[in-house]
């Protein structure tokens, strides 16, 4: 059951975010900045949802303690992990160029290009490990919240790629 609307939650995001979207350019600075910030604290309601399913659907035994705990240490590793994400989308996008499209033509490609390309792809790999994750566990929040960080890595990672270039407005 879990996994079922787990893959429905991640399959209906992603048709809505291509009806609504019909050209790809990324945010600006700013609004990197705020929707990162407000994503990332959507974690916390997020987690009372999970949790307040799963024991509603009696995931938990009744004589365990209760669902607190988890709440409280998801709460408080937000809370603590919005120093790194604003420290790493600041150094990200210092030098970066937004709005910008977030696809890449293959001319602008170079070793610097390659070497952004590895950093980046680090980086959305271990973010769709923890978006499978949440789809096998179904997390239904989770799931919408690492799609949209999905989307953000590659709005950077254009940006970074960019920078040097003077954008022509082709996209692939």
């Amino acid at each position: 059951m879990d996994l079922g609307s787990g893959l429905i939650i991640l399959s209906a995001a992603v048709l809505l975010y291509l009806f609504l979207y019909s050209e790809v350019r990324s945010f600006s600075k700013a609004q990197i900045f705020v929707f990162s910030n407000a994503a990332w604290l959507l974690f916390i309601p997020g987690s009372f949802v999970y949790y307040a399913f799963r024991n509603m659907r009696g995931d938990y035994p009744p004589f365990a303690d209760s669902i607190g705990m988890p709440l409280i240490e998801t709460t408080i590793a937000v809370l603590i992990g919005l120093i790194p994400l604003n420290l790493f989308l600041f150094l990200t996008s210092l030098k970066s160029k937004f709005p910008t499209s977030i696809f890449i033509n293959r001319a602008r490609y170079n070793y610097k290009g390659i070497l952004w390309e590895l950093f980046w792809g680090l980086f959305l790999l271990l973010n769709m490990v923890f978006l499978t994750e949440f789809t096998i566990d179904g997390d239904h929040c989770s799931i919408l919240i690492s799609l949209f960080f999905t989307l953000i890595l590659l709005q950077l990672r254009a940006g970074q790629i960019n920078a040097d270039v003077p954008d022509t407005g082709a996209a692939i």
